[in-house]
């Protein structure tokens, strides 16, 4: 399962996708926000930006989307989130975890 984390406000990450996708892509994307890890030895910065996560739904999959579907919209949404963030911004994680 593909995720995108990307360091940037969770509306205007959502805006800007809802903008460029098709209500269909929309539907096999959820959004959320990363949890932030606590440490008690680093004190909480100021303007940390807030690190949004966007992974692909699975049942995406089970609904007969083929894999050459998903990898399209993975990598249009990957394009968009580049373009607009930067390379340093948006993060890859193909991981199954």
């Amino acid at each position: 399962m593909t995720k995108y984390q990307v360091s940037g406000d969770l509306a205007d990450i959502e805006n800007l996708l809802r903008s460029t996708l098709t209500r269909e892509e929309m539907a096999i994307l959820r959004i959320e926000l990363k949890p932030k890890s606590i440490s008690l030895s680093v004190p909480p910065r100021r303007a940390e930006p807030v690190s949004t996560v966007l992974i692909w739904v699975g049942e995406a999959v089970a609904a007969g989307m083929t894999y050459d579907v998903l990898k399209a919209i993975s990598m249009k949404v990957w394009h968009v989130l580049e373009t607009r963030y930067g390379k340093d911004k948006v993060k890859k994680d193909e991981s199954d975890k």
